[in-house]
């Protein structure tokens, strides 16, 4: 289903709610123009259609208003609602919305024979000529001269009227049923032979009136407030039963004994017993009101009906123009044309009931819609929804073969009619539908300087309207005279409101659009007044405040009223001229303070036009904004900028130490390379060592044996031999050699672990003992756990079980190794224990399985300070330390997590809380995965002496 245009799709909300309550009121008064016809040809049988049409009423009124709270844009009501319910059969739906717009259609020709006839009704039994059919043609016009200027002038006639109308009727009937009460000359009840097509064309009229009570809901899409608008459904449906049911049974009550009753308007003078002289001048007021209501009521809401048709795609998009006023104008004037064809026909009885055919039709359609989308929530009573549609399909049959096959015929085709009508009004040029707008010329009157040319012609046109009406009062009167009171009474009614009807036309087409301009034009300027964020006030030039917007009444925590008087320099002391400042500040923005509010205040002079210049008034308006944030972030962003350049410093010092990282690391190479070189000849060494003490064993056995051979050697050997205190040499020289064997055999152990922990020479994974990584890590830290100052020397507690030879990259599990005994022994060098407390490492190797995956898991613990919950989570961050700036990198432990965990498919947690030391648990699987070796080991320097030293910065 196809839209109309964009441009079209959007009705103005300029209706208040009162006056879309005037049109929810109206289905009421059609009561009056059924009630007492049918009264006459039923007799008491009239209840038995009134009571089942006034249940239904009711059920629709209270459908309706769920229906219109689900679409709250849609215009038209009932009609429009149709589509929605039957979306899988758009042609039904058009064919019921076109037979229940047809039948409002036919309201106003109708509504003008019957003030035709109660005008003719007045004069015609004295003699007195009566131009009927210039009086249907003006009674027509009335209403379409009324909507052509406007809704709200519409809106306005209705108001005016509707209140008395509803409020006399239910006098009418509440007095009525009183009297009838206390009453002993009442009618009898007196039931005929009923008959089912009779009651069936009766209430295929009946539900014209009992039905349309739901009317207010089609003002829905232009209404200011849609949800009160529809309140006016359940109040209408609580008045159906009093109306309806308890004033026909009056009228039954009253007038049936009374056999020369022929007329409906005899029938409401049934009333003359309890209201005496004036039921004549009441009933006329109410026939006409009645008349005049409805005929507004339909050239409200039929254009509507083919609007919203129009947006659905159902019919032509010229009948979406919609002007600046809210005003229809094709619709008005196809609305128009038929209403004038209906009144060529003339035939009231044939009108009613060949449009309430399609009228029924198109509530047997939408009881139909609701019963197929009976499983939405805004569906009520569905299963009674179907056998509405059940019955009313019957009744219209039923009823329509009761009066007339032809005409039957004629009530079912209609609707296809009517669209062939609309289909070919689209086909016309839309421009030929598009007059001057008379909207933008009127607003450019209101808005500019005052037209004098404008306004002369409204005041000759108010003297010539009073002069007209004295002229045309003082040639009816004449005729009148000749009556007696009651008709002069009756017809001056008449006249009256036909008067009034014709001076809101007027005022609608001269003053009411000027009046409504400058009252729209007044409330969008008061609207972006308070719509404005920042604060604006109206000040004197002293700074007394005279209006204030929302903005600073919600700045300064108080209302308009509290505001207004008082000095704007004394709420906001930092503005106040000083002495040497001769007035305030003007198109300067000014700072001040409020409670803790940073505002910025601009003072500027408002300024009128005078002729060909402008010239400042003596007033000031103040523009105040709350730049609390603004000062808030602008703070923030230097305390950033700052933030900012000293992680610039850091970063700075860190790639320094990155890049001695990287020489050290080089450095370490050519260290490895160098132990590599000194193992060759220092293992010569310490093996020539042993036969170097041998030897020397056997020169101190040779020269013990000849001190004992030559007890007395010769003078020169005794001096030799003391000047070499061979005693002592005998004595020392094993020591000497003993103790350069334990030298060479220590330099060979630490060559040894600086080879093992490096494995340059190896390749990249191997199958190997963690544990001898464990030992040579301890080796290169050896002096770090001797006892330094204070602290004493650290333990190192192994608690190794048998493992297997682990797959891995043994350098670089080496370096995970190294940094955490090296984070082990700075946590207890940081930490200051008792006496009692000794630092310790304990370090845990076991096997280890992991989701079936075999492997050796390794614990480094200490008893040192423990880590805060708030820092655990960011040790593995690259760059995050807790150490003091120049001390670590905050590179160990997240090398480590990515050592063990991207490239030995490991696991690496942390255990810690503070006061309890520090866990940390690694678990390598037995064997590696096959993948190519990662990058980041690929050409990794090996971690030797010199990276030790680099490495000790720890994390």
């Amino acid at each position: 289903m196809t839209s109309g245009p964009s441009q079209f799709s959007r009705l103005p909300r300029s209706l208040s709610s009162f006056e879309t309550w005037g049109f929810g009121l109206t289905g009421l008064l059609l009561w009056l123009g059924i009630a007492p016809a049918m009264q006459i040809e039923l007799g008491w049988q009239a209840l038995a259609v009134w009571i089942p049409g006034a249940l239904v009423g009711i059920l629709i009124n209270l459908q309706v208003q769920r229906l219109g709270q689900q679409w709250t844009d849609l215009a038209g009501g009932t009609p429009s609602y149709l589509s929605r319910l039957l979306p899988e059969t758009p042609w039904l739906a058009t064919y019921g919305a076109l037979g229940y717009y047809i039948s409002w259609v036919a309201v106003l020709p109708v509504n003008a024979i019957v003030l035709t006839d109660l005008v003719q009704a007045n004069l015609t039994p004295f003699g007195i000529d009566c131009p009927t059919l210039l009086l249907k043609v003006g009674f027509t016009a009335i209403a379409f001269i009324v909507a052509f200027s406007g809704t709200r002038a519409l809106g306005v006639l209705h108001l005016f009227f509707v209140v008395p109308a509803i409020s006399l009727i239910l006098l009418f009937c509440l007095q009525g049923i009183g009297w009838v009460a206390l009453s002993q000359t009442v009618s009898a009840i007196t039931w005929g032979t009923f008959q089912i097509g009779d009651w069936a064309k009766w209430y295929v009229v009946a539900s014209y009136a009992v039905y349309a009570c739901e009317s207010g809901a089609a003002f829905v899409a232009d209404s200011r407030y849609p949800q009160k608008t529809l309140r006016i459904l359940p109040i209408a449906a609580a008045l159906i039963p009093v109306i309806y049911l308890a004033g026909s049974w009056l009228l039954l009550a009253l007038g049936s004994a009374d056999a020369s009753i022929t007329t409906p308007y005899e029938q409401l003078l049934a009333a003359s017993p309890f209201w005496g002289e004036g039921a004549a001048f009441v009933v006329t007021f109410l026939l006409a009101s009645a008349s005049l209501l409805s005929c507004a009521t339909a050239v409200s809401n039929t254009p509507r009906m083919l609007y919203q048709l129009s947006l659905d795609g159902q019919l032509p998009p010229v009948f979406a123009q919609v002007s600046q006023q809210g005003i229809l104008g094709v619709g008005l004037l196809v609305t128009m044309l038929l209403s004038i064809a209906f009144l060529w026909w003339g035939d009231i009885a044939q009108i009613v009931f060949v449009t309430g055919l399609g009228w029924l039709g198109s509530f047997a359609i939408f009881h139909w819609g609701l019963w197929r989308q009976r499983q939405q929530a805004y569906v009520r009573w569905a299963r009674w929804s179907l056998g509405f549609a059940i019955a009313e399909g019957l009744i219209v049959i039923v009823g329509g073969l009761a009066w007339n096959r032809l005409d039957l015929l004629w009530g079912l085709l209609l609707p296809g009619a009517i669209w062939a009508i609309c289909q070919l009004v689209g086909l016309i040029p839309a421009q030929l539908w598009r007059p001057p707008d008379r909207d933008r010329t009127l607003a450019a009157h209101s808005l500019n300087a005052p037209q004098q040319d404008w306004a002369l012609v409204q005041i000759g046109g108010l003297i010539g309207l009073l002069s007209g009406a004295m002229i045309v009062s003082w040639v009816i009167h004449g005729q009148l005279d000749r009556l007696p009171l009651t008709n002069q009474v009756n017809v001056l009614v008449v006249v009256l409101m036909i008067g009034a009807a014709v001076g809101v036309a007027i005022a609608g087409w001269t003053t009411l659009p000027q009046i409504s301009l400058i009252g729209e034009a007044r409330e969008r300027a008061e609207q972006f007044f308070n719509m404005a964020a920042d604060g604006i006030l109206v000040l004197q030039i002293d700074g007394t405040i005279r209006q204030a917007n929302a903005a600073s009444q919600s700045l300064f925590r108080t209302d308009e009223g509290t505001l207004q008087g008082r000095s704007l320099y004394d709420l906001l002391p930092d503005l106040r001229p000083t002495a040497d400042v001769r007035g305030p500040t003007i198109n300067v923005p000014l700072k001040a303070t409020l409670v803790n509010h940073v505002l910025e205040v601009t003072l500027s002079n408002s300024q009128v036009a005078t002729s060909s210049e402008y010239t400042p008034t003596e007033q000031l308006v103040a523009v105040i904004r709350d730049i609390t944030e603004r000062q808030a972030a602008e703070d923030a962003l230097r305390q950033k900028a700052a933030e900012l350049q000293q992680l610039l410093t850091r970063l700075t010092q860190t790639q320094s130490q990155l890049v001695q990282a990287e020489k050290m690391s080089s450095l370490g190479q050519l260290v490895a390379g160098v132990a590599h070189e000194i193992n060759n000849p220092l293992s010569f060494i310490a093996g020539n060592i042993t036969f170097a003490q041998d030897y020397a064993l056997d020169l101190m056995q040779a020269i013990a044996v000849y001190q004992q051979t030559y007890p007395s050697p010769p003078p020169k050997v005794t001096q030799t031999l003391d000047r070499l205190d061979v005693d002592f040499l005998c004595a020392d020289f094993p020591k000497l050699l003993a103790s350069m064997k334990d030298g060479s055999q220590r330099i060979l152990h630490i060559v040894q672990s600086l080879k093992n922990f490096s494995r340059h020479d190896e390749s990249p994974t191997k199958a190997v003992d963690l544990y001898n990584g464990i030992e040579s890590t301890l080796v290169i830290l050896r002096n770090r756990l001797k006892a330094s100052g204070p602290r004493p020397a650290i333990k190192v507690v192994q608690q190794l079980e048998p493992i297997p030879l682990v797959e891995c990259y043994p350098s670089a599990v080496n370096q995970v190794l190294m940094n955490l005994l090296v984070n082990a022994v700075d946590a207890l060098e940081s930490v200051e224990l008792d006496d009692t407390a000794t630092p310790t490492i304990t370090i845990t190797g076991h096997p280890q399985t992991h989701h079936d995956v075999p492997g050796v898991a390794i614990t480094v613990a200490d008893n040192g300070p423990g880590i805060p919950a708030a820092l655990r989570d960011r040790l593995c961050d690259p760059f995050f330390t807790t150490k003091p700036l120049g001390k670590g990198t905050g590179l160990g432990l997240s090398i480590s997590y990515q050592v063990i965990v991207e490239n030995h498919q490991g696991r690496f947690t942390i255990e810690s809380e503070p006061g309890q030391g520090a866990q940390f648990h690694l678990w390598l699987p037995q064997s590696l995965e096959p993948r190519p070796i990662p990058a980041s080991l690929a050409d990794a320097p090996p971690q030797t002496a010199a990276g030790a030293a680099a490495t000790e910065a720890g994390s």
